[in-house]
């Protein structure tokens, strides 16, 4: 038969109908009470099964939900699961920021511009310290203490600023 389908299929066909029984629960229960039965090949054919269903079981039928609807539903699922994702992450975010493991990125961003602009006035003096110190000195050697003293000495002042910062 061209036209059966398993237990799922004809639950779902059952609720784009708006039959009763549109839990794949329903048809298992269905066919163990012998409301429908299966057809030979293993499989339920939908309109005997239909008949079947209607003959053998008491209650009005339930109006059919349109195509659209159904869709809807999933779309209305996929939009709950993103919403909940979201929240999800901000509350992981909102932990971080508590945990003080996430900063604010415009106080990241001016830190940076503070640190930058102690680096810059650092090396912008540098050469007018070196050079009077480097005009005295005799030898490479001399001049290799100097500027490593130097380089030494600017570096520390450099970290005791951005410390500064923080």
């Amino acid at each position: 038969m061209a036209g059966t389908m398993n237990m799922s299929q004809y639950a779902r066909h059952r609720k784009v109908k708006g039959l009763r029984g549109q839990t794949r629960q329903a048809v298992r229960r269905a066919l163990k009470d012998g409301r429908i039965r299966y057809e030979a090949n293993g499989l339920i054919d939908p309109e005997v099964a239909d008949a079947m269903w209607s003959d053998r079981t008491k209650g009005p039928p339930r109006k059919p939900v349109p195509e659209g609807l159904v869709e809807a539903g999933a779309a209305a699922r996929t939009a709950k699961a993103d919403l909940e994702r979201a929240r999800a992450d901000m509350a992981q975010l909102d932990l971080r920021k508590a945990r003080g493991s996430l900063m604010e990125r415009d106080v990241v961003e001016a830190a940076v511009a503070d640190a930058f602009k102690a680096i810059q006035s650092t090396a912008l003096r540098w050469p007018a310290r070196l050079a009077t110190k480097l005009a005295g000195a005799k030898g490479r050697d001399a001049v290799r203490r100097i500027m490593a003293v130097e380089v030494d000495s600017m570096l520390r002042d450099l970290e005791k600023k951005i410390r500064g910062l923080e």
